[in-house]
């Protein structure tokens, strides 16, 4: 029976994702959400079945997969939910030993309604308010400044507390989800382990990237998502890319790219490959990857965030800002955050750039961020549980 409603469900979300007229999305915003309060208000009455009960509901999030790996290092066992058998296989081959459930099924949505400690990345089950003192953590990744008004007003994500590695950038997470009454937790992601597991020589080569010459990484945020046709395509930034690798290899660099896997446009940017395979089976994850790098170029992405505990440069590039901050699509605060790091608004401050990174190259990279990350895992289990993350040892 669940099974059924909940392909109904998506069915109709395809529809809502395609209906052109905003009345008729509106008619079907707020029926779906009185659908969802009825529903929710039989939910509350049902106890947990387990004090000690804890779920990840993640897809390939890497914020989902490595704290799934922190609660198995401190003895937790939890159960993970995903959406296909596909991607269960990757997440099983990523964490030992580990109890994966298929989410939109009847098992996983008693899992999910009984469990009391419940982690997600993207949302679950329509995100209702925690309810018989439940802790939901919010694992989103995106610390950046991109906004997203129909994310608050149509699809509000409930939680006890949010992680951010960012102060301004999780303040807004707060607005964005409209999650009223949630904390914001400022860690580093955990995703971020991953930068203690460095690419290896081989994977590199894998990748069609020779490791004995540096490369720089560029990481354009995703310009065109299913809520808004405001935002650009990155077939639509104004810059030659062709050209810009061309200036990098001039001067002992590889300049590698990285868009975002729903960002379907890449070959109409240039003759560039696009490393969409990191973090699938056979291939290092993107962070282990990023490990390796000498520097990062991005915009408005999330990535700028975790990528700064490494300390290597940062440049940005954000062709198109004025398009951007004309249609409101990202926060007037991000002007200020790009002050602390590198523009690059034409070839002559790119290659201003490439300066910055053979002088970062020449004092080598430090390694300080290695005991940040080490003492992550420890720090993330101390703030939830103070928090009012139950944990099971105490019981």
């Amino acid at each position: 029976m669940w099974n059924k409603l909940c392909l109904k469900f998506k069915f109709n979300l395809v529809i809502y994702r395609h209906l052109s007229n905003p009345e008729e999305k509106r008619i079907v915003t707020i029926l779906k959400r009185i659908t969802f309060k009825i529903i929710f208000s039989f939910l509350r009455f049902i106890p947990v079945k387990d004090s000690r009960s804890t779920i990840v509901v993640s897809g390939l999030e890497e914020n989902g997969i490595e704290f799934a790996k922190i609660l198995k290092h401190f003895d937790y066992n939890p159960n993970i939910l995903v959406d296909s058998v596909e991607i269960a296989k990757i997440v099983m081959s990523k964490i030992e030993d580990v109890k994966v459930v298929k989410k939109n099924t009847l098992h996983g949505f008693y899992l999910w309604v009984t469990s009391r400690n419940v982690a997600f990345t993207h949302g679950v089950f329509s995100s209702p308010k925690p309810w018989g003192h439940r802790y939901f953590l919010n694992l989103w990744h995106g610390d950046g400044p991109k906004t997203n008004p129909d994310l608050s007003r149509n699809n509000p994500i409930n939680s006890s507390a949010i992680f951010s590695a960012h102060e301004v950038w999780g303040r807004k997470k707060i607005q964005n989800f409209h999650a009223d009454g949630a904390k914001v937790l400022y860690l580093n992601n955990p995703r971020c382990l991953e930068f203690l597991n460095q690419a290896q020589d081989s994977e590199l080569e894998k990748l069609g990237i020779n490791p004995s010459v540096p490369f720089v990484v560029w990481m354009p945020t995703w310009r065109r998502n299913i809520w808004s046709d405001k935002h650009p395509s990155i077939d639509g930034l104004n810059f030659s890319f062709d050209k810009l690798r061309n200036l990098f290899s001039e001067n002992g660099y590889q300049l590698v790219v990285k868009t975002h896997p729903l960002d379907y446009q890449l070959a109409r940017i240039g003759n560039f490959r696009n490393l969409d395979m990191l973090g699938t089976l056979g291939y290092p994850s993107l962070y282990s990857f990023l490990a390796r790098s000498s520097g990062l170029i991005s915009d408005y992405s999330s990535v700028v965030s975790d990528y700064e505990v490494l300390g290597k440069p940062i440049g940005y590039l954000c062709a198109d800002m004025e398009f951007m901050m004309a249609q409101k699509l990202i926060e007037p605060e991000f002007m200020d955050e790009i002050k602390s790091h590198h523009q690059i608004t034409d070839f002559e401050s790119c290659f201003s750039f490439i300066g910055v990174l053979n002088q970062a190259r020449k004092k080598s990279f430090s390694s300080d961020f290695v005991p940040i990350l080490e003492q992550l895992p420890r720090k993330i289990m101390e703030t939830i549980e103070l928090d009012g993350w139950l944990n099971p040892s105490k019981f």
